[in-house]
């Protein structure tokens, strides 16, 4: 019997190694473990080489089967399995150094350790995938026509998942010294850079619609860390975007029209109550120079992509304006009220008699008629200074009532024959720039004196008059002369004047030697043909019977189609073919009659002691 040096088992004297522990028996029952040992790894080792060689031959044929597995990354994770299995061997001997043990691990084992080890090199070996759609999110913002989506990267998320990539359990405490771990010399924002988001729509968005973010990656940067990103479309559904409120930018906008047609210039002025909008942000194309009547459009200084992006949707971008209720220089005759025709005559009327009154002495003036009227309208891109002329033209048969004392020049004009044959003379009265106002006034600036004179008898004191007896002369001066800047219009009577009124004499009026009878028979049987274009003259009317100067009064009515209840004003006017009654007496209004008619309609009243 011998006994184990190593164990202390005791064995028969031909064993060669101990039954119990595994040692080699020497003779004299010594166990050489040291060399036991030494050889048994030496021959783990050989036969790990071979298994290696034998995995990295098939981890070979399986990278081009499709596990796509680069013979460098193969070779890496050799190095790998064989490093790491080096020093699992090393660990296991100085282990059983330590313990005295008998290393009894069978070597078929120790292949298939070798061989996980080495397959679990080249799974470490190989690129691992993450899912970058996991670490994507979309921000809205806007309002819904108007919204707004910007998508971008979870730094946090897209850190964390590198790091789990690498069989990290992360802990946020720890994450930055792992990154520098598994990661050595390279930053996030490095990771980041590999990712490249496109988006297929980024404005004026709605609730409903899909935001498709595309993603591209630069995975060639990323193999030396052995990750790769994978995942192509991310999409999302917007939602949640607050509706647009409704704005007029025009409510509270007040446009004012300025000045005199057709000069009016335009400004604005904004009180609203958006506070994205001010007076400066409103404009025309047509500031100034308007007429009346004329049109301009009034826009915005605000697009409608800066509007919703506030929170609004506008319901116009633009409005017209007219250019109304401005006052209009007077631009052609017709445009001239019947009341500021009157108004005019009254006061050239005014002006006529002044003149005759200051002159009395020397000649006499008979009833003034109305003739017409010359309207001058400056022409556009003139450069007269005045905007219009009006010339309201009076004619009045003036007569000489004394002489010129020659055998005694010291008496200058005494009594004695006439200087001059009676003659009709054109008395116009100029008014300028006049305004036709939008309330229906009327404004003017007025020459209160005749216009022209005109020599009428011999070279002495009294051998002219104001005014013109020839029409040609007159329409030359007056008209013709200031077509360069001027058009004009000739009214009434005027259009066909000319120089055969400048006859001596005229038709005279009744005086109180004619008979009664002759009155009503002249001029189509009218008892006052001219009461709507002259003032009568009470010494006219004196010669009247009160029957005849009701029909007179009458007669001014009846001349407007005044009806008359009365049987003897009815069928005296039925009687006349000028007369036809159309507008009842409680219909009529004294507003149908020009001034002469009024005038002379006070002074018939007056003459029968009406009131």
């Amino acid at each position: 019997m011998i006994t184990c040096k190593n164990c202390g088992m005791e064995l028969n004297e031909s064993a060669a190694f101990c039954k119990n522990c595994g040692c080699k028996v020497e003779s004299g029952g010594r166990v050489n473990l040291e060399d036991d040992i030494r050889e048994k790894i030496n021959k783990g080792v050989m036969d790990a080489t071979e298994k290696a060689k034998e995995g990295w031959k098939e981890g070979s044929e399986k990278a081009k089967e499709g596990l796509k597995i680069g013979a460098e990354k193969a070779r890496e994770g050799l190095k790998i399995g064989a490093d790491k299995g080096q020093k699992g061997l090393e660990r296991y001997i100085e282990k059983c150094r330590e313990n005295k043990m008998f290393l009894a691990v069978p070597i078929a084992i120790l292949s298939v350790l070798v061989m996980i080890i080495i397959i679990g090199g080249i799974v470490a070996g190989m690129d691992k995938k993450i899912d970058v759609t996991d670490c994507i999110e979309v921000s809205l913002s806007g309002y819904n026509k108007s919204g707004s989506a910007k998508a971008y990267i979870l730094y946090d998320k897209l850190q964390t998942k590198c790091l789990q990539a690498k069989g990290v359990d992360v802990d946020e405490d720890d994450i930055y010294y792992e990154w520098e771990e598994h990661f050595k010399g390279a930053s996030l924002e490095t990771f980041i850079d590999c990712i490249h988001l496109s988006q297929n729509e980024s404005d004026n968005l709605c609730n409903g619609d899909v935001v498709v973010v595309e993603l591209k990656y630069d995975n060639e940067r990323l193999k030396e860390y052995g990750i790769k990103f994978v995942g192509v479309d991310y999409k999302y559904i917007v939602e949640g975007l607050e509706a647009l409120q409704p704005l007029d930018p025009f409510d509270g906008l007040t446009v004012t029209f300025e000045g005199i047609a057709p000069n009016v210039d335009v400004s604005m002025e904004y009180d609203g109550s958006c506070d994205l909008l001010d007076s400066n942000m409103f404009y025309t194309d047509e500031y100034d120079s308007l007429n009346k009547g004329e049109e301009i459009t009034v826009y915005f200084e605000l697009d409608e992509y800066d509007a919703q992006s506030n929170g609004y949707d506008l319901t116009q971008t633009s409005k017209k304006y007219t250019c109304n209720e401005v006052d209009t220089y007077l631009s052609k005759a017709e445009n001239l009220s019947d009341s500021a025709l009157n108004q005019m005559q009254e006061e050239a009327r005014d002006c006529i008699d002044v003149y005759l009154a200051n002159n009395f002495n020397y000649i006499s003036g008979d009833t003034v008629h109305y003739e017409g009227s010359y309207v001058l309208v400056n022409k556009e891109n003139s450069s007269a200074e005045n905007q219009n002329y009006v010339y309201i033209i009076h004619s009045v048969q003036v007569s000489s009532k004394e002489t010129y004392a020659y055998d005694n020049p010291s008496a200058g004009v005494v009594n004695g024959d006439p200087l001059f044959a009676s003659s009709k003379v054109y008395m116009p009265i100029c008014f300028k720039n006049v305004i036709c106002k939008y309330d229906g006034d009327i404004s003017y600036e007025m020459e209160s004196y005749i216009q022209g004179t005109t020599e009428l008898g011999m070279n002495n004191n009294w051998d002219k008059v104001d005014g013109y007896t020839d029409a040609d002369k007159m329409q030359q001066e007056l008209v013709v002369s200031s077509k360069i800047d001027y058009t004009a219009e000739i009214t009434g009577n005027l259009q066909n004047a000319s120089s055969a009124d400048n006859t001596e004499g005229s038709a005279e009026q009744p005086t109180s030697e004619q008979p009664e009878s002759q009155q009503p028979d002249t001029n189509e049987d009218y008892i006052l043909p001219n009461s709507s274009t002259e003032y009568v003259k009470e010494s006219v009317l004196d010669a009247f019977s009160k029957r005849e100067l009701r029909l007179a009064r009458n007669e001014i009515y009846a001349r407007h189609g005044r009806k008359f209840d009365d049987e003897e004003l009815s069928a005296y006017f039925e009687g006349k073919s000028w007369y036809s009654g159309t507008i009842d007496g409680d219909d009529f209004n004294d507003d149908m009659l020009n001034v002469y008619e009024k005038d002379n309609i006070k002074l018939i009243k007056k003459l029968e002691g009406i009131d």
